[in-house]
């Protein structure tokens, strides 16, 4: 009977283990102007739908500005996930129709973003839009961070990590474990 127990235990944390776990990422976004500067982070959660390539699924912006018009200086958001009827890769219109948005990030290339960007909604109700602007890798200032109310920067987008969560394999291994300990303590029973 106690066997059995066992069995149904494993077979239960077996099942309930994760099959596919989105990827974690964080970058910050940077620029120092002469009479002003932005400094922000994102952390972002998603599911890779091609090779390299993210759809963004959660996440938030931390912001924190001075002289630039951003409202408030400091201020944070929630990432905008795509309607449940879209396609990874469309292209989709903001709540408020200010911007243009797909929440695809590709870590591993340059620019990171494509020039429909990750869109948040921020703690005052204003919607924020990071996006690659198409410009040179040279200069760094290859992004902007754009609100709904008019007020936007170039600046530095770099990671500052990425993190692959194992898919649940660590509970399977455990439980792989498990089966063979009790194996081997029948076997030293008999």
């Amino acid at each position: 009977m106690r066997t059995k127990l066992t069995l149904l235990a494993l077979a239960v944390a077996l099942a309930i283990s994760p099959v596919a776990m989105a990827d974690t990422f964080a970058y910050d976004f940077t620029t120092t102007l002469s009479n002003a500067f932005t400094n922000g982070v994102l952390t972002a959660s998603g599911t890779e739908v091609t090779s390299g390539v993210y759809l963004i699924t959660s996440g938030t912006l931390s912001l924190f500005s001075v002289g630039l018009g951003f409202d408030p200086p400091i201020a944070t958001g929630n990432v905008v996930p795509i309607p449940v009827a879209g396609t990874p890769g469309d292209t989709f219109t903001s709540p408020s129709g200010y911007f243009y948005y797909d929440n695809l990030l590709t870590p591993g290339s340059v620019p990171s973003l494509d020039n429909s960007g990750l869109l948040f909604i921020l703690s005052n109700g204003d919607e924020m839009n990071i996006y690659a602007n198409g410009g040179s890798v040279s200069s760094a200032l290859e992004y902007t961070l754009y609100e709904s109310n008019g007020a936007q920067v170039n600046g530095n987008f770099n990671v500052i990590n990425a993190t692959t969560p194992d898919g649940g394999m660590t509970l399977m291994l455990l439980g792989g474990v498990l089966v063979g300990l009790e194996t081997l303590r029948r076997k030293l029973r008999v």
